[in-house]
């Protein structure tokens, strides 16, 4: 059976866990659906806070109601002719002491999500919204067909685009020099993507093939060539500054990249966004760094491919293997992905994708 993640904070779960054993988040919820209305019960209500708030996250608003709930003293107006009792005290003994014994039930306020309110903003008549069919909660709560190993009833994620502001490209250029790395292991040089300030960064693990490993070198000195044994380390840094030696913090997994770490001591200014899936037909922005010089792109996702049980998203550019491990945007100038070449394709492995399928690399940059 495959394993699932927790769609809040990306930790790998037991697959008949009700709750993220590292963050609480809620992997079960119980609804009952009657007559076009979906009730969500006491006990689950903290369930459902937390659900709603990732749905938010997420770009939908989410609109509710408090269910009926009729106290020990209200239960008498649901018996045969009681109304004609009450009018008949009212009239004897007057209407505050007969609510005071017989408190009368609430108005009908039915339990409602409501995902066509574009403002979030609640709603107090009931007649302002339109229930609709069950589905509409279940289409708000489903996950795409990659994203199903989530959790075992695979309900409880989302994935929407949300329109946002665009970034000019000398912003994008600016973003693109902040997150590219010069990766050097002895003679072989590839470009990674730094992540935080930290020095946390994320390059192909083929990069690092020769490295982690102690050889004998033919070196000069003093005039004088003679071996020594020296320890391999990737030398990392930001164009134009100092090479830092680097370590391997999460070694490569099936998605083929690893992530690093150097003490790199730079603040980025870009924000990086783990939590919105590629698509087809979306557009980013990719670069190509010639003579020192970086030059942005616009490149568009036109497919994707398979790597293992994870997916990568093709591009119709043709850089190839020289841009591998670089940085990828997306037009609102958020780090998306990072850049690969695989299968002889130009291609963009999502931080989402990274967040669902290495969750370790996830847990330790979050």
């Amino acid at each position: 059976m495959s394993p699932q993640y927790c769609p809040d904070c990306g930790e790998q779960c037991h697959v008949n866990e009700k709750s993220c054993h590292e963050c609480s988040f809620p992997l079960v919820l119980n609804v009952e659906a009657v007559d076009n209305t979906v009730t969500i019960s006491g006990k689950d209500l903290d369930s459902w806070k937390r659900i709603s708030r990732l749905l938010q996250r997420n770009g939908l608003s989410v609109a509710t109601r408090k269910a009926n709930t009729w106290k020990t003293s209200q239960v008498w107006w649901a018996l045969p002719s009681f109304g004609a009792i009450v009018l008949l005290a009212t009239l004897l003994f007057g209407g505050e002491l007969v609510d005071r014994i017989w408190e009368p039930p609430p108005l009908d306020q039915r339990p409602v999500l409501n995902m066509d309110n574009p403002t979030g903003e609640r709603t107090n008549k009931p007649e302002d919204v339109d229930t609709g069919d069950i589905s509409s909660l279940h289409d708000a709560l489903r996950t795409s067909d990659d994203q199903r190993r989530l959790t075992s009833d695979h309900a409880l994620d989302l994935n929407l685009f949300v329109d946002k502001p665009k970034v000019t490209v000398d912003v994008i250029r600016d973003y693109l020099r902040e997150a590219s790395l010069r990766v050097t292991v002895k003679d072989t040089k590839g470009w990674a993507t730094l992540l935080d300030d930290r020095g946390y960064f994320l390059m192909e693990a083929a990069l690092n093939a020769g490295a982690f490993k102690r050889e004998t070198l033919t070196v000069s000195s003093k005039g004088k060539l003679e071996e020594k044994t020296v320890f391999i380390v990737p030398m990392a840094r930001r164009p134009g500054e100092e090479a830092q030696k680097s370590e391997r913090v999460v070694p490569a997994g099936h998605l083929t990249i690893e992530l690093m770490y150097a003490d790199l001591n730079y603040q980025p200014n870009y924000k990086v966004d783990f939590e919105t899936q590629m698509g087809v037909g979306q557009k980013v922005w990719i670069c190509h760094y010639l003579e020192g010089v970086f030059y942005p792109e616009i490149a568009s996702i036109t497919g994707n491919q398979q790597i293992a049980d994870s997916k990568i998203w093709t591009l119709n550019s043709e850089w190839g293997a020289s841009n591998s491990g670089s940085p990828i945007f997306d037009e609102a100038g958020n780090l998306a992905g990072i850049f690969l070449s695989y299968n002889g394709l130009d291609s963009a492995l999502s931080l989402r994708t990274i967040r669902e399928h290495a969750p370790l690399i996830y847990k330790e940059v979050k």
